[in-house]
């Protein structure tokens, strides 16, 4: 393992994962198991040290740092170490409105096991445990589609089931895994909408249908009408609205832009943050006050979901991954043995996934909805 390499390889992948206005999170995986993995953060006059041993795979997490303040992460593994820089968020500057936790592509399925490194075998156990710990301090669950994995009765049995343990408002809007073999009427029956729109706090909250990967809908037409260009809104779809510059899959944004170019105008021209699923690898469009901002899938690594914070002059975002590392190293190492999800410009799928993890799902958007 040359040190040019440490830290991204396919033996060797460190990253941070979490970073708040006082902690910050990092995973490690190395084949080396059984060697001690130190964990240094240094900044602000402090230096904070941690040390772990037999771990295949795992995390340091480092709490009670200096706010608005730039630290390095210094991760040695058997004489070889990398480097990583980060700056905590200041603090909130106003009381927190109201909390949403983000579950995007659960893809809840009754198989057993997957391939290409899928975590669809732990599906259920895995939302209903953090859908239930979600629930302690969200207002609400909102899930931005493929809740299921092939639309099937058995899986929306299921989803209904977790859905029942908590004791928040969950709501959905449709993805491509949602709707087929009859999945779109299930979907409509449990979630009694495909769309939705409702305010808290002078926010408005958007649900668009894109599950076919269309916009162009009179449903989507009336919600879109509904919204006050003059307050800030939060949109959750399936398809991304705009194409970004990272992701290369053709099929990652709606198929049908040229029949709705007047809904697209007015979408860009809000004060908003657009949450999307589907491909579920971090990534961001900008354009003047609008952001558009790719979420977390449950079951592929980086495997988790995000916390949205709603304070009066800002959002606030952070990624909260799986319980278990060793099953975020099992969906790496799968992903990187999987024909797709591949980039031109990446050496290794896990750095396509994994890049801009610590910089797009986590971090402050302001009243003007800049990062």
């Amino acid at each position: 393992m040359s040190a040019d390499v440490f830290g991204r390889s396919l033996d060797c992948w460190i990253n941070i994962q979490q970073v708040t206005c006082n902690s910050m999170m990092l995973r490690y995986s190395h084949k080396e198991w059984l060697v001690p993995v130190i964990a240094e953060v240094s900044g602000g006059g402090e230096i904070f040290r941690q040390e772990q041993a037999g771990n295949l795979a795992g995390r340091f997490a480092f709490e009670d740092l200096a706010p608005d303040t730039e630290y390095q992460a210094t991760v040695s593994i058997n004489g070889q170490s990398i480097t990583l820089d980060f700056k905590t968020l200041p603090e909130p500057g106003s009381e927190r409105l109201f909390r949403i936790a983000l579950f995007s592509d659960t893809h809840i399925s009754c198989q057993k096991n997957a391939r290409n490194g899928r975590l669809h075998g732990e599906s259920i156990a895995l939302l209903r445990s953090l859908m239930q710990e979600a629930a302690k301090s969200a207002d609400y669950i909102i899930g931005p589609g493929d809740m299921a994995d092939g639309g099937a009765a058995a899986e929306f049995a299921a989803l209904e089931d977790i859905i029942k343990s908590v004791n928040i408002p969950v709501l959905a809007v449709p993805g491509n895994h949602d709707v087929p073999h009859g999945g779109d009427e299930r979907f409509a029956r449990l979630f009694k909408q495909t769309t939705f729109f409702f305010e808290r706090d002078n926010i408005q909250l958007v649900g668009l249908d894109t599950g076919n990967g269309r916009l162009n809908k009179a449903c989507n037409r009336e919600v879109i009408a509904r919204i006050d260009p003059a307050k800030a809104v939060i949109i959750f779809c399936h398809f991304q609205l705009f194409a970004d510059e990272w992701i290369p899959d053709d099929d990652k944004v709606i198929f049908d832009a040229d029949e709705c170019s007047d809904m697209l105008e007015k979408i860009k021209s809000l004060n908003a943050l657009a949450c999307i699923g589907h491909k579920n690898v971090a990534a961001k469009v900008e354009m003047g006050n609008f952001i558009q901002l790719n979420l977390p899938q449950l079951t592929h690594f980086p495997a988790g979901y995000l916390i949205l914070d709603v304070y009066y002059d800002e959002f606030r975002f952070r990624f909260e991954p799986i319980p278990g590392e060793i099953l975020n190293e099992y969906s790496r190492l799968g992903t990187e043995a999987a024909r797709y999800h591949s980039h031109p410009k990446c050496k290794l799928k896990s750095e396509y996934r994994d890049k801009y993890t610590q910089f797009y799902w986590n971090g402050a958007v302001k009243n003007g909805l800049s990062l």
